[in-house]
């Protein structure tokens, strides 16, 4: 084997104790640099799980929150269609009593008057009285005020 210079002094200086002391003492830093970074790593990984974790539980509270806005939804259309019969039955009755008929007037407006809100369900309640009582020109009004009212949410 052919031997430069260059070669030749660095494998002397290889073989010599101080130098080989001084290899040992870099590569130990080396070392020591390199596990550092790994438990800096390892840190920052458990970390990103721990973040993943909480973004999961998030995710589960925003579906959850989700499905429960839905669900209100639904309910808040079920009775606004509900609201909107009620009227209906109201305007109907009202219109039932020009002609001077009662036939089943309260017992319609009874259904009627649980849907709707209770400044309407007053009015409807005050109607129901005056057909009792044969007064239908003031059950017409207290209908027609049921009606408004109802439609404002009042």
């Amino acid at each position: 084997m052919f031997w430069t210079g260059a070669a030749l002094a660095q494998e002397r200086a290889a073989s010599d104790p101080k130098v080989q002391v001084e290899q040992l003492q870099q590569l130990r830093k080396e070392v020591d640099e390199l596990r550092s970074r790994l438990v800096d790593a390892e840190a920052r990984a458990a970390q990103s799980e721990q973040l993943l974790d909480q973004l999961g539980q998030l995710n589960e509270q925003v579906t959850a929150l989700r499905t429960r806005l839905g669900e209100a939804l639904a309910q808040a259309d079920q009775r606004a269609l509900e609201r909107r019969a009620a009227i209906e039955t109201v305007v109907a009755v009202q219109q039932q009593l020009i002609s001077g008929d009662t036939t089943d007037a309260t017992a319609r407006l009874a259904a009627a008057e649980q849907i709707l809100p209770p400044l309407a369900r007053a009015r409807v309640e005050a109607a129901r009285h005056a057909i009792e009582n044969r007064d239908l020109a003031n059950a017409r009004w207290y209908l027609f005020l049921a009606a408004y009212e109802a439609q404002e949410g009042r």
